[in-house]
């Protein structure tokens, strides 16, 4: 992992990240570089993206951020 000089973890690449918890991590860093205002609604349509190309893809990676699913819920 990248470190900058005051100790953050620096950005990473898209293609360095395994999965969708690793990609949130990254717009938690740096909500303002991800989503456009801070939106929930950008940050909903870029994890909607992100399942659509794990199906296309067949990855079999469980995805927790669908309207029906448990974040959903905790929202």
């Amino acid at each position: 992992m990248t470190e900058l000089a005051a100790g953050r973890p620096g950005p990473r690449k898209p293609r360095e990240l395994h999965d969708v918890h690793e990609f949130l991590d990254q717009v938690r860093l740096r909500p303002g570089m991800w989503v456009r205002r801070g939106s929930l609604q950008h940050l909903d349509s870029m994890l909607v993206g992100y399942a659509v190309a794990c199906e296309i893809h067949d990855s079999d990676e469980s995805f927790d951020f669908w309207n029906s699913g448990p974040f959903s819920q905790w929202l």
